[in-house]
């Protein structure tokens, strides 16, 4: 599945992200622990993120 985001560093920017579905994006936090890289289309900048399992909402 295609997970479309805003681009946290130009606000303008989308970056789509492949990814299986239970799972989401966090581009948040120190950037040791952010492994994997996109490049933004529109500010043309590396973006850090991280992929984490979502948890069960009750």
């Amino acid at each position: 599945m295609t997970k479309v985001i805003d681009c946290p560093l130009c606000n303008g920017g989308k970056l789509k992200i492949e990814i299986s579905n239970g799972y989401k994006i966090v581009t948040t936090g120190a950037l040791s622990e952010l492994p994997c890289i996109c490049r933004c289309k529109n500010c043309n900048r590396n973006v850090k993120y991280k992929v984490v399992k979502e948890e069960c909402e009750k």
